[in-house]
């Protein structure tokens, strides 16, 4: 529980929600609704970190489609 509070303490001190954002609105200006992992994080060009606790925080589905550590095979939805 600990580390939990620690993470959620340190993406309150972080500006999540702007992140968050960055992504909805280049989600819809380029009208994708799924795309892999690693070419989201090209296309915000957001350090891998950041665009993994925005996702999280925002709501976005994550699926894993390959091997459980094929990073390539990660999807992002928006929700």
């Amino acid at each position: 529980m600990e580390v939990f509070n620690q993470a959620l303490s340190l993406a309150h001190d972080e500006d999540v929600s702007t992140w968050t954002r960055a992504i909805a609105h280049w989600m819809e200006e380029h009208r994708v609704s799924t795309i892999p992992l690693v070419q989201l994080q090209q296309s915000v060009q957001m350090p891998l970190v950041q665009l993994w606790l925005a996702l999280l925080l925002g709501e976005y589905a994550i699926e894993q489609r390959g091997e459980f550590y094929d990073v390539q095979q990660l999807w992002v939805s928006a929700g």
